[in-house]
């Protein structure tokens, strides 16, 4: 990296939590990211999830490895944009990219359902009071961990999202839960 992005680095002031959140608003929105997952259980880091995947599926999709070894990366989201961009200035390849891009996408999905704790194995009822610090709580993970915490023993429309039988309904608004 170039050592401008360092020095840059270096200004950054990462604070700890305990402080930043005795010094902010009394409400605030969070986001989770990784991070959160692999706290919960370390089956979640990219490791572990790469590793899930070869031992799995990676004879099945020996080019995804490829591609997983070519970028030197054990990082889905990594590979996934890099076919995608691929994909977007693909000419002649448009099909095969894009089954490769749900190849890898779908291998994901398996290694987390694979890797993902069974309820029981969470601290639910910790994560859950955590969580309801927060007006909203937005995450970008794809297990169940902050879902499942926050309707651990909740009361019937305490809670909504925007899933329902009919999938997102802009018109409907929220389903209570």
């Amino acid at each position: 990296m170039h050592h401008w992005f360092w020095n840059l680095l270096k200004m950054i002031e990462i604070r700890d939590w305990n402080f930043v959140k005795k010094d902010s608003p009394s409400k605030m929105a969070l986001l989770l990211g990784n991070g959160f997952s692999i706290g919960v259980s370390r089956g979640f880091s990219y490791s572990n999830l790469y590793r899930d995947f070869v031992e799995n599926d990676g004879a099945c999709y020996m080019c995804v490895k490829d591609i997983f070894d070519r970028l030197k990366t054990n990082n889905f989201e990594d590979v996934l944009r890099a076919v995608y961009h691929a994909l977007m200035v693909s000419i002649d390849n448009k099909d095969a990219l894009e089954s490769l891009y749900f190849d890898i996408k779908k291998s994901l999905i398996s290694a987390v359902d694979r890797v993902h704790p069974k309820k029981s194995e969470i601290q639910c009822e910790t994560i859950k009071n955590e969580l309801l610090n927060y007006d909203s709580v937005f995450t970008t993970n794809y297990d169940l961990i902050s879902y499942w915490s926050l309707l651990h023993k909740m009361k019937k429309d305490s809670f909504f999202d925007f899933f329902s039988r009919e999938g997102l309904n802009k018109s409907s608004g929220p389903v209570r839960m």
